[in-house]
């Protein structure tokens, strides 16, 4: 352990051990913040994962979640994937609702309630966004006869 004080040594000595004791603190630091920053990643994408079909989830309703701030929650997203909450949370609820499109028979309008969209034609401008195709075209295609 590097951060102790020993009388005996020079001036030099001890700013060169203060230096080194520095070295050890950051990178004990850096350590720390890395750890930290792949279980709060974690921890958030869970999170996220498990309650994406509630409509009223938000940036701040998931940042009050893990006491952090909605600034640092969207930071810290984009860093992690590359898109913003709302592209985030988008994502997940159009990839859900592809998933129940082509293993259910559920309505359109059934689908964009569980997937946690507000209203259908929300979710119906949002996967033809992502899709540039429809919901009804994506289940015709699924009921299509294989030749």
């Amino acid at each position: 352990y590097l951060c102790r004080y020993d009388a005996t040594l020079t001036a030099q000595q001890m700013l060169s051990h203060l230096r080194d004791c520095c070295v050890e603190i950051c990178s004990h630091v850096q350590f720390l913040k890395h750890s930290h920053n792949e279980t709060l990643q974690k921890n958030v994408l869970n999170w996220m994962a498990q309650n994406f079909q509630n409509p009223e989830i938000n940036a701040a309703m998931t940042a009050e979640q893990f006491h952090i701030s909605k600034k640092y929650l969207s930071q810290f997203l984009k860093e992690q994937t590359g898109k913003s909450y709302t592209e985030y949370v988008e994502e997940l609820r159009l990839n859900h609702a592809m998933k129940l499109l082509k293993t259910t028979e559920l309505n359109i309008t059934e689908i964009s309630e569980q997937c946690g969209f507000s209203t259908a034609n929300t979710f119906y401008k949002a996967f033809r966004r992502k899709y540039q195709l429809s919901p009804s075209a994506v289940r015709k295609e699924e009921n299509q006869p294989v030749q």
